[in-house]
């Protein structure tokens, strides 16, 4: 990223990250001062209402006063004159007073009267025992202390809250000793409670004690209920001083929500302050510092364009910009004068190349291009230098070793370190024995193997010519015994290869556009393992012995040989099951190899069914593209394939088997039951074949060969027919097996698809992502064989999540019972695996649209 986009970007997010943290901080400071300031005005609310409903009982107290201290009532307290009390205690006048019961009591505190005003029958009746009980058995309601003429407060009668207000009988001088008590009572309702909002302009209830009996006295607390709303509450405590109700006050957070409002409009301030204080810096930046670095820039890059060491770049100013001019321009001049100490060195040492005795090449590490040779190099060869120069060094080699050498040299341009070696040269006139000894090094930032080639073809004929007769007898010898070693020494060769080659190709397709270097070593490691490839092929053919009858083969004719065969030879007890693609595609290989291979497969399955089971032959028409080849064990090229599986449900093979199943007498057999050459001829066979043979084996689930023979037509012309088939998608893939690197190739193709991919390592990681979130994916890759949870049962959870689960199931296997039954319970696809790009677009799209 340039300097001119970079250093805009990062003023403009150290302002926003400064608004950030002043937002939060600042912010946080406001909304908590408001928030405490709502909390303050909530409780002088909630105490104002506590102040109006200790009004309303203080009144009773003052009602009742106003009849204790008549003197008519101080003589009905001993004569109980019923004349008193019918012109005084009526319906109406309780009604008038507000009070819905009185009562009159002795200084004794014994029942003297009182009545019960009755809303329904608008009469009076009289006082229930509960009533009287609890005003009778508190004496502090009715006894009262010389001096003390009113009592006032709230106390429970059956559970319900009751205000009161008791005064003491005295004539109207209130001289004299106490006759007994008038009490008011009047019950703490719900038209008390609206009685008090409009008293208040407050909405609020009056609730039984919640929280807990605490002290003696009121208390308050708030409640913040939400970001919106909070509670204050206030206790409420009887005439005993025990707390048994709560005035409870929910209330908007207005205040809040304005704090919150200016909150954001400060932010909007600092956003606006902050794109105007980073447009001032990156003007200033543009101005004083990125302008001119561009123009800095721009100086090298035209003198290095130009090649021209004398030009300078542009200096102004005395800053530390200018301080780096002046230093560039010192050091051009350094280089302009080491340029020419350079020159004349380079002279000195054409003159000793040039008239060197021995023969001289320059040679390209890239591409093993010639860029040089001396005089004595043209007299080796027998050409002159314009006519090899720029040539591939392999034009020097004898055709039947051009493979070999170039494999050869590029070993030494990939090694920084001197060599020495002995090869064939190819002169005008003969074949030359020459011994090369040379290094690598650096020309002109140009990497170069320099190498002196020396004829040594006298010495090296007089030499054959005495090793000759001990050569035949070494020979002899050696066939026996590397006739018996090739086939192992060949599969550990080639597993190394496989690596080499898959990855020196992965590298030049995922790096090499971005770094050329990388991609030419890449390219050489690759071609060079390709020609050890080819050199391991050989050692197999040798090991066979004798030649290939090669012919055309109908593949599905030469397996119902197979399978005639084993009828005379198969137990019983196993099922053969041959699911034969009637448009099958030929192939070009030898017939007799071809079905001794298919019967060691068989008898080989049959072998691993004691008890009997079920063995599966089955052919189809494939394409094997570049994404297949890449995580493909073996080599195999691009292009159109028959393939064969032989399956069978047995024993199955662990993974320790499968490493060395193909490895000459490597055996699981008991003695004398098997040599262990079986599976290698297989293998061997395959090769020969220029096809392949993969393994699928699961513990107590059985095993499956796919064997790949190429087309009889030219692969190369079908491998751009099979690559356009491909079906490109969308949408999410959850991705369920216990292969790492089967998810990992799933993963990448399907991304190079145009899908999104997760996965999951067995069944019951695979349900629990797919539980989280099962609305995000559209389909579901599902293994039939996992370890703690199989297919089929992963299946069935899946479902029990999603009933409409668009599943593709797979396997090693090819189709069977296990698979067939979860495609009954409403799987949409199969496929088995390998997977290759073109098979697996195309069930993927399929599951998809079903």
């Amino acid at each position: 990223m340039k300097l001119r986009i970079k250093i805009p970007l990062l003023i403009l997010a150290a302002s926003f990250s400064l608004i950030l943290i002043l937002y939060f901080i600042l912010g946080g400071y406001i909304v908590k001062g408001y928030s405490e300031l709502e909390e303050n005005l909530a409780l002088k609310d909630v105490d104002r209402i506590y102040k109006a409903l200790d009004g309303e009982v203080k009144q009773l107290a003052n009602s009742a006063g106003d009849y204790a201290f008549w003197d008519n009532t101080y003589d009905f307290a001993v004569t109980k004159s019923s004349a008193y009390i019918d012109e005084n205690f009526y319906y109406s006048s309780m009604q008038n007073l507000g009070v819905y019961a009185f009562l009159i009591v002795n200084k004794k505190g014994e029942f003297v009267y009182g009545k019960v005003a009755v809303d329904s029958t608008e009469s009076l009746a009289d006082p229930d025992s509960s009533l009287l009980r609890e005003f009778l058995t508190n004496p502090s309601v009715w006894l009262f202390k010389e001096g003390d003429f009113l009592h006032s407060g709230i106390i429970m009668v059956n559970g319900l809250p009751v205000m009161f207000g008791s005064a003491s009988i005295h004539k109207n001088e209130r001289l004299g000793a106490s006759r007994g008590a008038v009490i008011f009572a009047k019950q703490l309702d719900s038209d008390m409670s609206e009685k008090l909002s409009e008293i208040t302009s407050l909405q609020f209830s009056i609730e039984k004690e919640t929280v807990s009996e605490g002290k003696n006295v009121s208390s308050t607390r708030i409640e913040v209920l939400s970001s919106d709303t909070l509670v204050a509450y206030s206790a409420v405590n009887d005439f005993n001083g025990k707390k048994v109700l709560e005035i409870r006050l929910p209330l908007y957070r207005e205040i809040v929500d304005r704090a919150k409002v200016q909150v954001n409009y400060f932010l909007v301030l600092l956003i606006v302050l902050a794109i105007g204080f980073a447009a001032t810096v990156i003007v200033l930046m543009e101005l004083f510092v990125i302008g001119r670095l561009n123009v800095l820039a721009r100086d090298i890059r035209i003198i290095r364009q130009r090649k021209r060491t004398e030009s300078r770049v542009t200096v102004k100013g005395r800053d530390e910009l200018a301080g780096l001019g002046t230093t560039i321009n010192e050091m051009l001049s350094s280089i302009e004068s080491s340029g020419r100490e350079i020159t004349e060195s380079e002279k000195k040492f054409r003159l000793a190349f040039e008239n060197a005795k021995d023969p001289f090449f320059w040679i390209d590490c890239s591409d093993l291009s010639i860029i040089n040779i001396n005089k004595a190099a043209e007299v080796l060869l027998g050409k002159s230098r314009n006519a090899v120069i720029g040539n591939s060094l392999d034009t020097c080699f004898p055709a039947n070793r051009t493979k070999e050498y170039n494999e050869l040299f590029g070993l030494y341009a990939a090694k920084n370190d001197a060599f020495d070696a002995e090869i064939e040269i190819q002169s005008s006139d003969s074949l030359r024995i020459v011994n090369v000894s040379g290094s690598t090094t650096t020309l002109a930032g140009q990497q170069v193997i320099q190498a002196v080639f020396q004829d040594i073809t006298k010495e090296r004929e007089s030499e054959r010519e005495k090793h000759q007769l001990e050569e035949q007898l070494r020979q002899a010898q050696k066939m026996e015994v590397v006739g018996q070693l090739a086939g192992g020494i060949a599969h550990d060769f080639n597993n190394m290869l496989s690596g080499i080659s898959g990855y020196s190709d992965l590298i030049m397709k995922k790096y090499g556009e971005k770094d050329a270097d990388l991609a030419k070593y890449a390219g050489i490691i690759h071609s060079t393992a390709a020609s050890a490839a080819d050199v391991t092929a050989k050692l197999l053919a040798f090991a066979r012995k004798g030649k290939n009858e090669v012919s055309r083969i109908e593949l599905n004719a030469v397996v119902d040989d197979v399978m005639k065969l084993m009828e005379h030879t198969s137990d019983r007890k196993v099922k053969v099951v041959f699911s034969e693609r009637t448009d099958l595609a030929t192939v070009i290989g030898d017939r007799s190899q071809v079905q001794n291979a298919i019967l060691n497969l068989a008898m080989n399955s049959i072998d691993a069914m004691p008890n009997g089971g079920e063995l599966i032959f089955v052919t189809e028409n494939v394409d094997i593209d570049e994404n297949y080849v890449k995580t493909h064990p073996y080599k195999i090229s691009v292009g159109r394939y028959v393939k064969l599986v032989v399956q069978d449900n047995g024993m199955g093979m662990d993974s320790k088997v499968k490493a060395r199943l193909f490895e000459p007498f490597f055996t699981t057999k008991g003695v004398g039951k098997g040599t262990g050459l079986g599976l290698a001829s297989v293998y061997g066979t395959m090769k020969s074949h220029n096809g392949s043979v993969t393994v699928y084996s699961e513990i107590g689930k059985g095993t499956a060969f796919n064997l790949y023979f190429p087309y009889a037509s030219d692969p190369s012309t079908e491998a751009a027919a099979a690559i356009q088939k491909v079906i490109r998608g969308t949408g999410n893939i959850l991705v369920i097996d216990d292969e790492n690197i089967v998810r990992n190739a799933a993963t990448d193709i399907l991304t190079e698809l145009g899908y999104s991919v997760e996965t999951a390592k067995d069944g019951l990681e695979g349900i629990r992502v797919y539980k989280e979130n099962w609305q995000k994916y559209d389909a579901v890759i599902l293994d039939i064989i996992m370890p703690n949870l199989g297919g089929a049962d992963t299946f069935n959870e899946l479902k029990k999540i999603n009933p409409e689960i668009r599943a593709l199931i797979c396997s090693g296997y090819a189709m069977n019972a296990v698979a067939a039954k979860i495609l009954e319970s409403g799987a949409k696809g199969f496929t088995q695996k390998p997977f290759d790009v073109t098979k697996l677009s195309k069930a993927i799209a399929e599951v998809l649209s079903a």
